[in-house]
């Protein structure tokens, strides 16, 4: 079957390239049609791209010729009209003045272009006061809505000029009457303008990403030049253009399926949205959504993940070289931007796929100075499990819904305020027994402020709520368990560029609050006994303060610091343990009870952060090292997340996981930065990575420091990655190796796991390969391709069986001694665009995708049963076994 899909794929894609340019034919005869209307109709009926300016060939009219073929119509209207035209790639055709005839005809289409030009009226022309002058301010922004810092602006073909500032906003004073003024930065289109300047008053400006005919066309996101020297190191930047070319389970655009791609960066299973950056935990990552804390990033089992690809504008992943004003993690950054990406008063926007559908809202009002989206998506994913011939899967449920909104407002020429809200709820019943579902919402409110082009301040108040609850339905055992986390904050932030420095500093305040759990009957019936943990409290005060600096033409280095103090506070009560024993139920030797606000535990530490670029002549070797420090863990026994698992905050018992990372780059770009090439190498060190005692109970355990104990961890990897950016086939190949392990060194038995020697981490994966390319069939249809292959995790494995009470009982003397098989898939997607033109009201794509191309019966995760006469023997449990197709249907419209 998969043969047989790849070759129809195959052929339907040649037979889109069978005809040329030469072979369109028209059904009528458009004879007497303006040559723009001409060119508007063989783009919207062939696989064709026509470049031109409008106001060349306004005028020409179509002539009428026997085959009636789109070519032969151009070439025989433009004859002698001082025009040539050219055929690239058989799908790209450029008509272009031919200077000689232009001399000889004694016409100029560039003056009758000039002549036709629109001129922008700024200001009252009653108001005008010639010799005086006047202000002309606005703000530059992309086509997503996201302004741009640093665009040069110049007046009168550069007789004067300035730059936008960090918000995008620019001023102008210049005296009344007509000006042209460009708008360029590094990536996009310049944009010309050409205004009648009356008096005060605001011209906005939307730049587009930079196309190059002659090179097809292309997107640089953020320039590969940029990249070469820059100080990030272990940064990774994904444009929401990026995102939408790869292929995706059931045609939804993913973000954290995305990042996956890139090296050092794993999933812990099929389908799970939780990832492993560089062998860390997966609660070692920061997860932010316009500086709202993400606690859980999955949707449906993990399928989906909590980011809604049409609300979102950037990706941003640091695996190194954090920066400073980050809080702590002991891995990684995953920083995603939502913005309204609206260029006109109202837009509507969505999609129909076959297990979720979307729909949202957006646009620009109140002359241009408020933006906002609004949008949601849901599922309806019931449908697939009713038809699993499987009664179990026919009685379980699974479906969620997410909302999002982003409001932004101009105040004035220095002022701006962003507002994000999110919400969601998850729910999946197995069996009609057990339903597990969890909620999270969160806003954030940020407000900028420009003291000056060079000095600008951020406040930005935010609000994470993440809850789990678990419903069971036995017989006489109904019950409802809740935990789950919460976080605020309050960020100030300082910006101040000049010369060769550009620097950061900020105060930030974050308070926590977790629920380790409760337990309550759900039924008059219920032989559950009513339990509650008590909640933790902390807060953390950090400061820091960064400094980039271009030391010479070559030379550019990053340092920062910084400072966090974390406290654990009252109400709680605690045990108190014998010295120099074990922490167990044998050893307590009383409580202490903590008052309100009372100090339980205190931790601090400086966190130093920095980065060196040094461009050479063959290359940039790039050198990074950071300290991080997380206050916040996830107890959980399994390699994904459960609702059974639970948040718990570092205490008197617990020290925060600290980590140290050193790492060092060569990056080199070629064919004109076509191609880009690094390869990156790092070591880690872990303290106090958290791990569990043999049998550890971690549900509704009031004493959990009795079941938990501290290990030592290292880590080191290299990274290989390939990018091509250009041309009608664009991705990129990664390969990754790396180890992580781990050791608990204790004087007592019952604190050592394998003896006290290092043994693999749960998330070692020593080989990981991916490849993810693009191809552009026609200015309509695409095709896309993942594969993914990773070493399998480890696992532990029974070494025997014993019967104690007629209870078979499993024997494990080593941990982490197997591993699971390796996991590889393949995604294939093809997709049709109507979108060709960047002012086009309506645009829409169909998106064909398979999941798991070839089938793969990836395990999930091993279980073990018992086999007569033999050690227990392994089972594989596979998520996604077979072949998934899908078929999704996206709209946005002004």
């Amino acid at each position: 079957m998969p043969r047989i899909f790849l070759s129809g794929l195959l052929l339907f894609s040649l037979g889109l390239h069978a005809q040329k340019i030469a072979d369109f034919r028209f059904s009528y005869d458009p004879a007497g049609q303006s040559l723009p209307t001409l060119i508007h109709q063989a783009e919207s009926n062939f696989p064709v791209t026509v470049f031109y300016k409008k106001a060349w060939i306004d005028s020409i009219r179509a002539v009428s010729v026997s085959d009636n073929k789109f070519l032969s119509i151009l070439q025989a209207s433009l004859s002698n009209s001082g025009f040539r035209i050219t055929i690239k790639d058989d799908y790209y055709l450029f008509i272009y003045p031919d200077a000689e005839l232009i001399t000889g005809l004694g016409v100029n289409p560039f003056e009758e272009a000039q002549v036709k030009e629109t001129w922008i009226e700024i200001g009252d022309q009653s108001k005008m006061q010639p010799g005086v002058l006047t202000r002309l301010s606005g703000y530059v922004s992309d086509a997503t809505g996201e302004v741009i810092p640093g665009v040069t602006i110049s007046v009168d073909n550069g007789s004067s000029g300035t730059i936008s500032s960090p918000l995008g906003y620019y001023q102008l004073d210049l005296l009344p009457g007509n000006h042209s003024i460009t708008y360029s930065y590094l990536g996009f289109e310049s944009e010309e303008k050409k205004i009648k300047l009356y008096s005060q008053g605001a011209l906005n400006i939307n730049l587009y990403e930079e196309t190059s005919v002659l090179e097809e066309i292309t997107v640089e996101e953020g320039g590969a030049r940029d990249r070469l020297t820059n100080t990030s190191l272990g940064k990774s930047d994904l444009s929401i253009y990026a995102i939408n070319k790869m292929p995706a389970f059931m045609g939804e655009s993913d973000v954290i399926k995305s990042i996956t791609i890139l090296p050092g960066v794993s999933v812990t299973g099929e389908s799970s949205s939780y990832i492993s950056v560089r062998g860390g935990n997966y609660d070692q990552n920061l997860i932010l959504m316009n500086d709202i804390p993400i606690y859980n990033p999955s949707h449906l089992l993990g399928f989906f993940s909590v980011f809604n690809p049409d609300m979102v504008s950037k990706v941003s992943l640091y695996k190194g070289s954090i920066p400073a004003r980050y809080e702590s993690r002991a891995s990684s950054v995953l920083d995603v931007k939502l913005s309204p990406r609206a260029t006109s008063p109202f837009m509507a926007y969505g999609g129909i796929g076959i297990l979720t559908s979307s729909l949202g809202v957006k646009g620009k009002v109140l002359e241009d100075k408020l933006t906002y989206t609004v949008g949601s998506r849901a599922t309806y994913s019931d449908w697939v499990l009713n038809a699993v011939p499987d009664q179990d899967a026919k009685t379980s449920a699974a479906n969620f819904w997410d909302f999002n909104s982003v409001v932004e407002y101009q105040v004035n020429s220095k002022n701006s305020v962003k507002g994000t809200f999110y919400k969601a709820k998850d729910s999946f019943q197995f069996s009609e027994d057990t339903t597990y579902s969890y909620d999270q919402m969160g806003f954030s409110l940020a407000w900028n402020h420009l003291f000056s082009n060079d000095l600008l301040y951020n406040l930005t108040v935010s609000h994470s709520d993440y809850q789990y609850e678990t419903e069971g339905e036995a017989q006489n055992y109904q019950f409802l368990l809740k935990n789950g986390i919460q976080q605020s904050g309050i960020q100030n932030n300082l910006t101040f560029s000049r010369g060769m420095h550009s620097l950061e500093a900020g105060v930030h305040i974050n308070r926590f609050l977790t629920s380790p759990g409760s337990m309550s009957p759900n039924s008059p019936n219920s032989l559950v006994v009513p339990t509650t943990l008590s909640e933790e409290h902390a807060i953390t005060v950090s400061g820091y303060l960064e400094d980039e600096v271009k030391l010479t033409e070559s030379l550019r280095a990053r340092v920062g610091l910084r400072y966090t103090n974390y406290q654990l506070m009252g109400p709680l009560t605690t045990y108190t343990y014998a010295p120099d024993s074990p922490r167990n139920e044998n050893t307590t030797t009383g409580e202490i009870s903590y008052d309100q606000n009372e100090k339980i535990a205190d931790y601090h530490g400086m966190e130093p952060r920095a980065s060196l670029s040094y461009l050479m002549p063959w290359a940039t070797v790039k050198l990074g090292y950071n300290r991080l420090y997380q206050f916040q863990h996830l107890i959980s026994n399994a390699i994904s997340v459960t609702p059974l698992d639970q948040w718990k905050l570092s205490d008197q018992f617990i020290k925060p996981v600290i980590s140290d990372q050193l790492a060092l780059g060569i990056f080199k770009n070629f064919q004109e930065n076509t191609l880009e090439a690094s390869v990156e190498g790092y070591v880690k060190h872990y303290q106090n990575l958290i791990e569990y005692k043999n049998g550890a109970n971690i549900v509704l355990n009031e004493s959990l420091e009795q079941v938990l104990i501290s290990g030592e961890g290292k880590a080191w990897g290299l990274e290989f990655l390939l990018a091509k950016n250009k041309g009608k086939t664009q991705g990129w190949f990664s390969y990754a190796y790396s180890r992580t392990f781990i050791r608990t060194q204790s004087r007592h038995q019952e604190e050592r796991i394998n003896e006290g020697h290092w043994y693999p981490y749960y998330s070692d994966r020593p080989h990981n390969i991916s490849l993810s390319l693009d191809h552009k069939i026609t200015n309509r249809w695409s095709m896309g391709l993942n594969f993914k292959y990773a070493s399998g995790r480890p696992v532990s494995a029974p070494a025997a069986r014993f019967v104690v009470d007629n209870v078979t009982v499993a024997y494990f003397n080593e941990r982490n001694n197997e591993r699971i098989p390796d996991y590889h898939r393949a995604d294939i997607s093809l997709t049709h665009e109507n979108k060709v033109k960047k002012n086009q009201q309506f645009r829409s794509k169909w998106v064909i995708s398979v999941y798991n191309l070839y089938a793969r019966k990836n395990a999930y995760s091993i279980f073990f049963k018992n086999s007569p006469g033999a050690p227990a023997q392994p089972y594989k449990l596979t998520i996604a076994g077979g072949m998934i197709p899908s078929l999704t249907y996206k709209f946005e419209f002004n």
